[in-house]
């Protein structure tokens, strides 16, 4: 018999890629990549003997959608492939660009919540505030979202490509981990926090949220539609 190799289309397992090889059209065939036994097993585990067969496919959607489950299997995502683009990551730029927008939403955050919230300690900051709930609401939610917003939207525009473009839900989310510890220990105040808190989170706020927006910038992205 033929030793068939895994076939993952589109992110999904063919149990049975010999039924597929007869009833996906050509046409519908955007890119193919077979990977040796050896790169395939460490991504894709230990059924990888004869290599894994990565089909692309321009209407995914559609041709997923016609498949019954007894045969396919779901399987992660592997990471972003820049060997595709050709061109290395532009760190730099990407996080220039990052660190700016990151900033600006930071000073626009904090001159909007300035006249409903006291910044002068933790406790004042959340419990004490000299507008009704809407608007303490409100100011909270731009102090926080607008330097995300403005992280994700810099790292994305800085790193697009022809090809690709960074994820937005899994930059936005790094971005996130890094900037809510750093609001905390930045409004700490002496009777909230250690000595230094502040200062801590003034540096996850200003420099770790747009490094972590362009670490998931690079490792994460979606290809661009043809």
């Amino acid at each position: 018999g033929c030793h068939e190799p895994m076939v993952i289309l589109d992110g999904v397992r063919v149990a049975a890629p010999r039924y597929l090889y007869g009833s996906l059209p050509l046409e519908e065939v955007e890119r193919m990549e077979l990977l040796a036994p050896g790169e395939a097993g460490a991504t894709y585990g230990t059924d990888t003997s004869f290599g894994v067969l990565l089909i692309t496919t321009r209407t995914a959607a559609s041709v997923l959608g016609e498949r019954t489950d007894p045969n396919v299997e779901r399987v992660p995502q592997r990471l972003y492939d820049w060997s595709l683009e050709g061109q290395r990551y532009r760190w730099e730029k990407v996080f220039l660009a990052s660190a700016l927008a990151n900033a600006a939403g930071l000073a626009l955050g904090v001159a909007v919540g300035r006249s409903c919230l006291d910044f002068s300690g933790l406790s004042q900051h959340f419990f004490d505030s000299e507008c009704g709930t809407v608007g303490t609401a409100g100011s909270r939610l731009l102090l926080v979202g607008l330097p995300l917003l403005g992280t994700t939207l810099g790292s994305r525009w800085a790193g697009d490509t022809d090809l690709s473009r960074g994820r937005w839900s899994h930059t936005m989310l790094a971005a996130a981990l890094v900037g809510l510890p750093g609001y905390i220990l930045a409004t700490s105040g002496e009777q909230d926090a250690f000595s230094g808190a502040d200062w801590m989170g003034r540096g996850l706020l200003l420099v770790g949220v747009p490094a972590m927006a362009t670490v998931a910038d690079r490792l994460f992205r979606a290809v661009r539609e043809p």
